[in-house]
């Protein structure tokens, strides 16, 4: 696999995949993956190979298969460091769309736009800061992308002119958005300072007596806490709640339907009682 995959032989590449897809489904757990993963005495695998030759064909292919785009190789170098050191931009966006993180260090610190810069890639360096790289992270030596510019060429030829215009226009995106970048983390640390937090404007005080907008406020401060609560009616004015003190305590009179009903019982058992005897 890593033979084919450096080579960039894409039909050979694509027929281990399928053979290991079929021990998968025969039952042999794992196999499509050992395949993809399998790593030579410098912990490369073919993605890396595939990347450093920048055969695009066959890194979206390894990367459909599952394989690991920012696993590290020796040195932890990922294959989009790979790419991006020999300035393999095809290459590189088709590790950026499958999931490769952009500002991956190596074990010297060094990121993919940082090694890019190094080798005069300007292509390769311009398409990731437009994927989010960093243009202030420097390597362990304090080496920043910028700094890593190698020297214009001084050749007459149609090439030289181009690369070195080509090196001027990176050169300026770079310090664009190292200057973007540094306002950003300025602006972040301040907003992170103690004493700098954002506060509600007070509403402004009504000049009437007895307004009280201003409760459930701190002197100096913003809004703290919930805000007031309405004042809770008294049990006089709930419904069936006790009657209020001047209110007549007992039974009252009886309506006069129920007097009436009264009276005709009376006479109805006065009448039966007169019967029986």
């Amino acid at each position: 696999m890593r033979a084919a995959a450096r080579q960039g032989d894409l039909l050979r590449v694509q027929a281990e995949l399928a053979e290991g897809a079929e021990l998968e489904a025969a039952g042999q757990t794992g196999a499509l993956k050992g395949i993809v993963g399998e790593r030579d005495a410098f912990g490369r695998t073919a993605l890396h190979l595939a990347a450093w030759e920048g055969h695009a064909g066959v890194v979206a292919e390894l990367c459909r298969a599952g394989a690991e785009v920012s696993a590290g190789a020796q040195d932890s170098l990922s294959a989009l460091h790979f790419a991006a050191s020999k300035g393999r931009t095809e290459a590189v966006r088709r590790l950026l769309n499958a999931g490769a993180a952009v500002n991956a260090r190596s074990r010297k610190g060094a990121t993919p736009l940082l090694l890019a810069c190094r080798q005069g890639a300007a292509e390769t360096a311009m398409l990731l800061l437009a994927r989010r790289a960093d243009p202030l992270r420097s390597d362990h030596a304090g080496r920043t992308p910028l700094q890593s510019l190698p020297a214009a060429g001084s050749g007459d030829s149609e090439e030289s002119h181009k690369a070195r215009e080509d090196l001027d226009s990176l050169r300026q995106a770079l310090e664009a958005a190292a200057t973007e970048a540094t306002a950003l983390r300025e602006r972040i640390a301040q907003g992170m300072k103690p004493g700098n937090r954002r506060q509600r404007k007070r509403p402004a005080r009504s000049q009437s007596t007895g307004d009280d907008s201003d409760a459930g406020e701190e002197e100096g401060g913003g809004v703290i806490g919930p805000p007031e609560m309405p004042a809770v009616r008294g049990p006089a004015d709930m419904p069936g709640a006790d009657p209020p003190l001047s209110a007549p305590i007992g039974p009252g009179p009886p309506p006069e339907g129920l007097k009436r009903r009264k009276v005709v019982m009376s006479s109805y058992l006065r009448d039966s009682s007169d019967e029986e005897r």
